[in-house]
This record gives C-alpha cells, structure tokens and sequence, in this order.
C-alpha cells in the first residue's frame, strides 16, 4: 500500500507539476507578445511622428520655393529638399497601426495638393500673370500653414495614444 501512496503521490506531483509549468509558460508567452506588440507600436508611432515631422518642414520649403521663384526671381530648385516625401510609408504606418489618425492624414493630403498643383503651376506656366502669381503665393501659403496645424494636431494625438501605450493602456 504504502508503494501505491508514493506512486500516485509522485504521478500527482508530476502532474500538478507540469499544468503548472504549462499555465505559467503560457502567461510568460503572452506577456512577451503584449510586450513585443506595445514596442512595435511605439517604434511605428515614433516613425509616424518623425515622419510628420518631416513632411511638414518639406512642405514649408515647397512653399519658400513657390514664393523664392514667383516673388525673387529664384529659379525653383527642387534639389533644394532635403529628403523626398515618404506619403506611401506614413500611409502604411498610420494604416497598419494608427487608424485614429486617417481622418488628419487625409485632410493633410487635400492641403499638400494645392501646394503641389501650385509648384507644378510654378514651373509649367509660362506667362504668369501678377494675379495669378498672387493667387498661387496666396493659395500655397496658406495650404502650407494647414497642412502644418493638421500635421501638429496628428503628432499631439499620437502623442497621447503612445503615452497610454507606455503606460500600458
């Protein structure tokens, strides 16, 4: 009798022993996936902030440029750019992990087409009338200003949703 008491006792331990091992194998899994989601959403906010960032600052010079060429004299110099806009790249990012931002990454395209339709007036057209020059200075300026209030009210939100990310929300 006392054989089959230490055999049970030790199926049992093994038993217990092993769902033990698998329940916390199994939360130490989760977590680790919990962990790994949160940091790759904080690596894509970071890159959509940064990205922001830079589309804001490309569109100001797009701007300086229109208004260099059209009120100065400057030939427009697109080399003068410093990185080529990455519109695909902050679409996907803001697709994949932060749909919450479609709404102002959509607004912020209809303002970077009027800058855009401005530059390609500016080095297309070739009588350009003192309204028209007027008009597009006008126009592309003040796309160019909305663009970058639309550009800051994206970063603010991604900022707020990245700070409850960190905090583990």
């Amino acid at each position: 009798m006392e054989a089959w008491i230490g055999l049970i006792g030790a199926l049992l331990g093994s038993v217990i022993g092993g769902a033990v091992t698998y329940f916390v194998t199994r939360q130490q899994h989760e977590h680790e996936t919990k962990t790994e989601q949160r940091r790759r959403r904080t690596d894509a906010f970071e890159s959509i902030h940064l990205l922001l960032s830079e589309a804001s600052g490309q569109t100001n010079m797009l701007n300086m440029l229109i208004i260099g060429d059209l009120g100065y004299g400057a030939k427009f110099d697109a080399s003068k750019l410093q990185k080529s806009f990455q519109t695909e790249r902050l679409q996907m990012l803001v697709d994949f992990y932060a749909p919450f931002l479609s709404d102002d990454i959509k607004a912020m395209n209809k303002q970077l087409e009027v800058v855009v339709t401005a530059v390609t007036g500016v080095v297309l057209k070739k009588e350009k009338s003192d309204q028209w020059v007027q008009d597009t200075v006008v126009s592309a300026t003040a796309a160019t200003r909305q663009f970058g209030q639309l550009a800051d009210q994206a970063k603010s939100k991604l900022a707020d949703r990245c700070a409850l990310e960190v905090a583990g929300g």
